[in-house]
């Protein structure tokens, strides 16, 4: 008996763990819970406003008896843009107690007072507002927002330099609904500038079923690859704010870019010195250029030697450097003009590139610049310190002895 009750308990485990597998339990799903927003009481031809909404009391049933169960009430909502009807009533299993306002909003019927010794009728209602998590509440804004509205921006893929960038902004309207508050949010990277009369963020309504275009250009600083930022649009209905973004897009600016150093061997002298000023020109952009230059050399200065001209085409990351000297001829604060160098690309087109000013401080010598016997300029010879003669020693002494006689004898001493 033993051994038939082992099997027998056997067979019922494995029976048991069967049903088990075959019937996995799993975490109920909690659905999204209503919270009470408000409660009011609407008498017969009174309206209340509740989060956008507009809920008026516009008819109720015929007077039976006080409290009776067959009692409803007839309610006219609205919003900016749309409407509802509904007849709630408390227990009357052919109409409902509550209406649900997109999906988001709810109004209930709690009690319904009509009667023949009643001023007026009335009834009591709650609203409630559905609490969504984040991560559902964003989806719901997202599918509602791609579903009503369709953004899109354009633009050209590449330009040289001397062009503008021209860029359209789509919005369109999908749903038979007035927009009133929408905005369109641009932005552009530091090395552009926009149309000085153009906007970059605007503010419109939105018609029904309509569109809005708009456009704006762009100019470049510099030649490379760019990214221009998408755009952001703001759409504001009911108190709520949707948002929707255009992807970001590359633009690549063509075009020679000139990168100036103008330098001087020192930057303090003394009047009839001889500098050296140095020019180097690199070409930074992705397209060759040539390029023209001839140094502005100021009245303050008198030209010595080397070489003040540039013309040379300088291919993409090419650079060229020139050296003159120059004798200093006035003395003060002096200010060396700016290298200025033209470039031309292989469609005709000029562009200006221009370096720093220089500072120099220059005192007033009296040391001239004279040539020597190897070539180089330099100072003239200039006499040492003149020297003081001294008496020697012995004529020293004399006069000494000869002084204390005197003041002795003075003295009576």
């Amino acid at each position: 008996m033993t051994y038939k009750k082992h099997i027998l308990l056997l067979i019922l485990v494995v029976y048991l763990f069967i049903i088990f597998i075959s019937n996995p339990v799993y975490a109920d799903e909690t659905e999204s819970e209503w919270v009470k927003v408000d409660d009011f009481r609407l008498y017969w031809g009174d309206s209340i406003k509740l989060n956008n909404h507009t809920i008026e009391a516009i008819e109720f049933s015929e007077p039976r008896k006080r409290y009776s169960n067959e009692d409803y009430v007839m309610i006219y909502i609205t919003d900016n843009s749309r409407q509802w009807n509904a007849i709630l009533s408390r227990n009357n299993t052919q109409m409902d107690n509550n209406i649900v306002l997109d999906e988001r909003f709810k109004v209930n019927v709690t009690e319904i007072v009509t009667g023949f010794n009643i001023t007026t009728p009335y009834a009591e209602f709650e609203f409630y507002e559905k609490e969504e998590d984040e991560e559902d509440i964003e989806f719901i804004m997202d599918s509602w927002i791609n579903s009503t509205i369709d953004f899109d921006a354009s633009a050209g893929h590449s330009v040289h330099l001397d062009e503008r960038i021209y860029i359209n902004v789509d919005v369109n309207n999908l749903k038979d609904i007035h927009f009133e508050d929408v905005k369109v949010i641009s932005s552009y990277p530091d090395n552009f500038i926009y149309d000085p009369d153009k906007d970059i963020e605007w503010n419109f309504e939105l018609k029904p079923n309509g569109k809005n275009t708009f456009s704006y250009s762009l100019k470049s600083l510099k030649p490379g690859e760019f990214t221009i930022p998408g755009f952001e649009l703001r759409l504001t209905h009911l108190g709520v704010t949707y948002r929707k973004y255009t992807d970001d897009f590359d633009i690549e600016i063509y075009g020679p870019y000139l990168e100036i150093d103008k330098s001087l061997s020192s930057d303090s002298a003394e009047k009839g010195d001889i500098l050296d000023v140095s020019v180097s020109i690199r070409n930074k952009g992705n397209r060759a250029a040539n390029v023209k230059f001839k140094d502005e050399i100021p009245d303050f200065f008198k030209y010595v030697d080397g070489d003040t001209r540039i013309n040379k085409v300088l291919q993409p990351s090419g650079e060229h450097s020139i050296q003159y000297s120059v004798e200093v001829i006035e003395s003060g604060s002096l200010v060396i003009p700016s290298a200025e160098v033209l470039a031309t690309d292989t469609r005709g087109i000029e562009y200006l590139f221009i370096s720093e000013r220089i500072g120099l401080e220059v005192s007033n010598g009296d040391r001239p610049y004279i040539e020597d016997d190897n070539g180089e300029y330099g100072h003239s010879d200039v006499p040492d310190e003149p020297t003081v003669a001294y008496p020697d020693e012995a004529e020293k002494s004399g006069f000494l002895k000869e002084f204390i006689r005197i003041i002795k004898s003075r003295l009576n001493l």
